[in-house]
This record gives structure tokens, sequence and C-alpha cells, in this order.
């Protein structure tokens, strides 16, 4: 079995080794860790058709974990593209799906590449070494919210660089009083959004709906929901 820890090159942010490992750690410590969704996101189902896409075209998950959702999209007939730091995870997705992968070293990433998903296992500020094809359209349904405050500065940043006008992203993002309890996952309100979005993007609010909270870390600071809020974003 492959070394589950990938190595995190010289950020300018050194918290991401910590952020790093806590995901790698989570993924370690259980076979399937409590923010994975055994079935396709209900917002990317439900908003699939307001995305602007094309046969074929490339479409990203960051962070991806081993989510439905590359595979959703590849059955739509896009090439579906995934960053994720865990290589368990990775495995596993291709395991489950009964995939098969061809696996390469491109720049710092490890490339799992299939007919119609890629995964680059390794660091996602490292994508301009990954020789990405034009990348259309993003689902960002669980990394915005894993990162802490200073780390999303440069997170907003990637897609005001990675993306050309038109190309979307259907953004998923959670709200609740961050002062009962420190994340992740975090809570991204949209003042935030805005504030950090709207140079580059027209930004809209599809929904926001009350989500139950599972996890007992939660709970235990009082925290039972959060709001779930949706918004699709086009790059001006």
């Amino acid at each position: 079995m492959p070394n589950t820890a990938v190595q995190i090159g010289n950020l300018k942010n050194r918290g991401f080794k910590l952020e790093a490992k806590f995901w790698q750690e989570k993924w370690k410590s259980v076979e399937t860790p409590g923010f994975h969704k055994s079935e396709y996101h209900p917002q990317l189902v439900k908003n699939y058709p307001l995305l602007e896409l094309s046969p074929n075209d490339p479409f990203l998950i960051p962070l991806c974990g081993k989510s439905l959702d590359l595979k959703f999209m590849a059955d739509k007939g896009h090439k579906a593209i995934g960053f994720e730091l865990s290589i368990k995870a990775v495995n596993q997705f291709f395991h489950s799906h009964k995939i098969k992968a061809i696996q390469s070293d491109v720049g710092p990433f490890k490339r799992f590449q299939s007919e119609y998903i890629d995964i680059y296992c390794g660091d996602f500020f490292k994508w301009r070494e990954a020789n990405l094809p034009a990348i259309r359209g993003v689902f960002d349904r669980a990394a915005l919210v894993a990162l802490p405050p200073k780390m999303r500065q440069e997170y907003y940043q990637v897609f005001g660089e990675l993306l050309t006008v038109g190309s979307q992203i259907l953004l998923i993002a959670f709200e609740y009083d961050q002062n009962l309890l420190a994340g992740p996952p975090f809570s991204v309100p949209a003042s935030e959004v805005s504030r950090n979005y709207a140079s580059h993007f027209n930004i809209k609010k599809l929904s926001a709906c009350e989500v139950e909270i599972s996890n007992p870390r939660f709970h235990q600071a009082g925290l039972t929901h959060f709001q779930e809020v949706t918004y699709l974003l086009t790059k001006k």
C-alpha cells in the first residue's frame, strides 16, 4: 500500500502543513471520514443545468477526497479533474468504481489518469505545475470551508488566475457562529465571499438551507445546525 502522506512544499503560509496533516490523519484514522458523502451532492445535481458547460469541458473539484461528484461529472460527459492530498482517498475512489488509472508524476503531483477522470494527489496550491487544460467549471463543495481564514486569502486568488471569462464556480459555504467553535469546517459568511470574489466574478446566491450537524464536536459546543449556502459565480 502506498504511503498516505504526500509531501507538502514550501508555501508562504506554513500553516498549510498543519491543515494538510489534519486531513491526512482523518483519512488514516477511519475508512471513510464523516465529511465524505455516499451520494452525489444534491446541490450539484439540482444546479448542474445552470452551469454553462459544453460536452467534454474540463471540470474541477478541489480537495475532492473520494467524492462521487467526480463520477457524476464524468457521466455527464466532462473531463472530471480532482485535487486531493490523501493518496488513500484517491486509491479508494478508483478501486470502489473499478476504474483503472494510470499513475505518473507530473511536477510535484502523483497523477491518476483514466479516460474521463483525473486526480492529482498533492498540494492544490501548486496547481500551476499540473499543466491543466482550460477549466470551464468548478464545484467547491468542501475546499473553501476546509481552510482557515489566512489560507482562504490565497485560495480566493487561485480562481481569478486559473479561470477564464465565462467559467463558473458552484460554491457551497457554511455559516454558523465561529465564536462557539473553531473549524474545520469553517464558517464563511456571504460578506467574505463577496469581498474576495466580487472583483473577478458575478455572484448569485442560489439557496440557503438549514442543515443538521452530526459531528459530536459541534454538539458539545451547542451547535446542532448550520446554514448551507449555495452560490453560482461567473468569471467576468
